[in-house]
């Protein structure tokens, strides 16, 4: 049971067109307990998010 539902890639570009429909969806899908206990945003990385995943692995090794 997440609080918070993140969207990144090249799906989060799509942004506040895509996640109403996202979200009445997902509120329809979900049990009945958890309807409401969550959030659903796009990622602050955006399609950098490879990018800087690469580049920690890379320190990292």
């Amino acid at each position: 049971n997440p609080d918070r539902i993140v969207i990144g890639g090249g799906v989060s570009k799509a942004g506040e067109l895509l996640f109403p429909a996202l979200r009445e969806k997902t509120e329809e899908l979900v049990m009945k307990p958890y309807k409401g206990t969550y959030t659903i945003e796009s990622a602050g990385l955006k399609d950098d998010v490879g990018l800087i995943g690469a580049a920690a692995l890379f320190h990292t090794v």
